[in-house]
């Protein structure tokens, strides 16, 4: 399972008041606490249906290994990557017929999201070409570079409160 670090960190960018030392907010406690809780019930929600889809291919892996004949071939070449971590879920996955059969339509409208997990720089790269944002900003980048070194905090600041405006 990978954590989002860009977008953790971009939840973080966007309240001043968790990094920026100028900020009035950064001295108030119960503002820095309000900010945390606000990145942690954002973040919450994918974590969530990351659970849920981590869960249900280990209820895959569990019914392709039972169907599987002692000594045939595997229909796929590897194992699900999490199955032996996962182990402790195994009593309430058999136990619970009802589960199973629930999960049925749920697997097969799932099996390509989370059993073929693209590795992490196919994610990143997938993300980065669909990101015409993300791509605008790289654009600005070389002449960023070449703002001389005591202009960039005021120019830096000045993108902040453009982007606040906007």
């Amino acid at each position: 399972m990978s954590f989002d670090t860009e977008k953790f960190i971009r939840k973080i960018e966007n309240r001043k008041a968790l990094w920026d030392l100028s900020a009035k907010e950064y001295s108030d406690r119960d503002v820095k606490r309000r900010r945390w809780e606000e990145i942690t019930n954002l973040m919450y929600k994918s974590l969530q249906q990351r659970w849920k889809n981590i869960r249900t291919c280990f209820t895959r892996e569990l019914k392709r290994r039972a169907g599987a004949k002692s000594g045939s071939t595997a229909s796929r070449k590897s194992p699900y990557i999490y199955f032996d971590q996962l182990q402790f879920l195994r009593k309430t996955v058999e136990n619970t017929q009802t589960q199973i059969s629930l999960n049925k339509s749920y697997i097969a409208e799932t099996d390509d999201e989370c059993c073929n997990i693209p590795t992490l720089r196919e994610e990143r790269e997938r993300k980065q070409e669909s990101d015409s944002d993300r791509l605008f900003m790289l654009s600005l980048l070389e002449d960023f570079k070449n703002i001389p070194k005591h202009r960039k905090l005021s120019t830096r600041m000045e993108l902040i409160d453009v982007i606040k405006r906007a």
